[in-house]
């Protein structure tokens, strides 16, 4: 419902001043969506969206496996490149400049997911390195914990 969502909105000048002097711990205000976003880490043309506190956890598991299906994918293909070299010249390149796509993507979403690893660990989210400000003084387990839940590490890889 649309008044739901701008329930809390910030829509002129004066809303937005007041939410600045009442700025909430741990949150970056988005002057694009009118809101404070809790645990801001970055936009994401993936997701067309901020990754915050409430997303991290699937834009994470988003990279991992999406780095595996990949993967499985670019191997298959690599497998199946003998079979296809018979077919034609033409299919061979095409599934050659398809496995050099998907090893690109694997690439990107390995990088990806390694730093939103390591700023997880330390803590800290990429709003805040640009800003120069340090994270909160928590463990590495409860950096985790606060993204993943509390639950079994079991339950970490799967997305919901």
């Amino acid at each position: 419902d649309w008044k739901e969502l701008l329930s809390g909105t910030v829509i002129n000048e004066r809303q937005e001043f007041f939410a600045l002097q009442n700025k909430p711990d741990y949150a970056s205000f988005s002057k694009s969506m009118g809101r404070y976003v809790i645990r801001a880490d970055h936009i994401c043309g993936w997701i067309n969206n901020w990754v915050g506190k409430k997303n991290h956890k699937q834009f994470i598991l988003l990279c991992f496996w999406g780095f595996i299906y990949s993967l499985i994918l670019a191997i298959m293909e690599l497998i199946s490149l003998k079979e296809i070299s018979v077919k034609g010249t033409i299919l061979l390149i095409f599934c050659i400049l398809l496995i050099f796509f998907e090893l690109s993507c694997n690439l990107v979403l390995l990088y990806t997911l390694f730093f939103t690893l390591k700023d997880l660990l330390n803590n800290t989210t990429k709003v805040k390195t640009w800003k120069g400000e340090k994270g909160n003084e928590l463990s590495h387990l409860e950096s985790i914990q606060e993204v993943f839940g509390k639950g079994p590490c079991y339950q970490w890889f799967i997305p919901t």
